[in-house]
């Protein structure tokens, strides 16, 4: 049983590497994978059946949203939809979902509130459908060594201001190491984590507001800000302090994001951001100070 589990999540993880495999855009790869794993879901008991519900509908979804034959009334419904089921999957809100915890109240730092790792495959479904049906992702080698160019100073920045702002705020203490679950929790992180969150705030809503406010003097910019507030506010059960700094870090990766035109900048710069934190400081945050209110 737990070699089934295990299977279904390679097979997610897979499924999000193959989001970028070249000429598969008419029959995407990615989505046999992703079929593979939900079966394996299945008989592995991380998946009950009440699952596929919301993971046909929210495909279903993601792909009218955006697809451009759609009438605009329908693809506006389908985004509805999106945005509902998506909040729901992230929150872990809908039935038939038995995440795998693979690390549990492990202590990364000292004092330091303890972690828990929980691979997501609710979560993860979310990123996997708005990328794969919604954005244009990077196919080559030419294009990935320009976006390398274009975040090589964009991300450090990023990367700086929201550390600044973690000192200040009460979250972290300079603490340098390397903790034995760096493999689990780098592949997690970059694959499910940045990757859904960034497909969501960036690659559907701050997207899809800056095409509705394209008209609109500053509407690039007022998508990046109601994105990140909105980001910041999917932090709220950290606290009032939580929020502020998620929405500085969300600012900042929709800057990213806005600048080079690419969710690869905006999930990079996250993955830069959680990497930096979970190795040079308090991870996930200093005990009795960074989560209250």
């Amino acid at each position: 049983m737990i070699y089934s589990a295990l299977l279904s999540y390679g097979f997610l993880y897979l499924s999000v590497l193959l989001l970028w495999m070249p000429g598969c855009r008419k029959y995407p790869a990615w989505g046999l994978v992703l079929l593979i794993s939900i079966i394996l879901g299945l008989t592995s008991h991380q998946l009950d059946i009440i699952a596929i519900i919301p993971i046909i509908l929210l495909a279903l979804a993601a792909y009218y949203s955006q697809a451009e034959r759609t009438h605009i009334l329908r693809r506006v419904i389908a985004g509805i939809f999106v945005i509902i089921l998506s909040i729901g999957l992230a929150a872990h809100q809908l039935p038939g979902f038995h995440n795998l915890n693979v690390l549990d109240h492990v202590y990364i730092s000292n004092n330091a509130i303890p972690f828990t790792l929980y691979l997501n495959f609710d979560k993860t479904v979310v990123g996997i459908f708005i990328l794969g049906f919604g954005c244009q992702l990077i196919a080559s080698k030419k294009e990935w060594l320009q976006l390398f160019k274009q975040i090589a100073l964009k991300a450090p920045i990023v990367i700086l201001v929201v550390i600044v702002a973690a000192f200040i705020l009460g979250f972290v203490r300079f603490d340098p190491k390397i903790p034995d679950s760096i493999f689990i929790w780098a592949v997690t992180n970059l694959l499910f984590v940045c990757m859904a969150e960034e497909a969501f705030f960036r690659g559907f809503i701050q997207k899809n507001l800056s095409l509705m406010m394209k008209k609109i003097r500053y509407g690039n910019y007022l998508a990046l800000l109601i994105a990140a507030i909105l980001f910041g506010l999917a932090h709220y059960a950290g606290g009032i302090k939580y929020v502020i700094l998620a929405t500085v870090a969300g600012t900042g990766y929709g800057w990213v994001y806005m600048t080079t035109k690419r969710i690869e900048g905006s999930i990079l710069t996250h993955f830069g951001l959680n990497l930096t934190h979970f190795l040079f400081f308090t991870y996930p945050a200093l005990a009795g100070v960074a989560l209250a209110s």
